[in-house]
């Protein structure tokens, strides 16, 4: 049995995200690598995914995690590109932040997390400081391990001009695709969890 994976594309619809010098929505660039990521994932043998919404329109994030609940995800990642340390996440956000019971859970998601940072740090000088802020944050995925990985940062012209690359949002895809595998891999108890 494959696992599931929800794939969260930050924003969208009347949410735009942060935008960036040259007009570029965070909502549009995560999408458009949420996308990626998700067709990658339905070429893989292991892993089999899911969207919370596939085109441009508000999901409020509580039920962004019930569909992830419903459809038995086994893993929530929600992929932003904002330029905000976690001070600065959005209300929402902040309130679903490490909330959760099972310690299991929030080590897994942080491992999660450190997996995918490691893979997607090669692409980006991820700014070392911040990595811990606003690499990822651990979401309270109502007993699913949930991490938010920051892709890169909007509000920084250069990383702006990356992000607006296909080539790059595929590289990002496929970072975050091998941070979750190669986490699936070390540890199989999400899988019978």
């Amino acid at each position: 049995e494959k696992l599931l994976v929800m794939i969260d594309p930050g924003h969208g619809g009347e949410d735009p995200g942060a935008s960036g010098q040259m007009g570029t929505h965070e909502k549009d660039i995560v999408l458009s690598i949420a996308g990626k990521l998700n067709d990658l994932i339905a070429q893989d043998d292991e892993i089999d995914a899911r969207m919370t919404h596939r085109s441009d329109f508000f999901v409020p994030l509580g039920e962004r995690v019930n569909l992830a609940q419903k459809a038995g995800a086994k893993l929530f990642v929600s992929i932003h590109a904002g330029g905000i340390n976690l001070q600065g996440v959005e209300r929402s956000v902040q309130n679903v932040l490490v909330d959760m019971s099972n310690t299991w859970k929030i080590n897994y998601s942080l491992a999660l997390g450190h997996s995918v940072l490691q893979e997607i740090g090669k692409l980006n000088d991820l700014h070392k400081s911040q990595v811990e802020q606003a690499g990822f944050a651990v979401l309270k995925g109502q007993g699913i391990p949930s991490i938010l990985v920051e892709t890169a940062f909007i509000s920084n012209p250069g990383e702006e001009q990356k992000l607006r690359n296909d080539d790059y949002q595929l590289s990002m895809a496929k970072g975050i695709l091998a941070g979750i595998k190669r986490q699936v891999r070390k540890d199989k108890t999400v899988i019978q969890g």
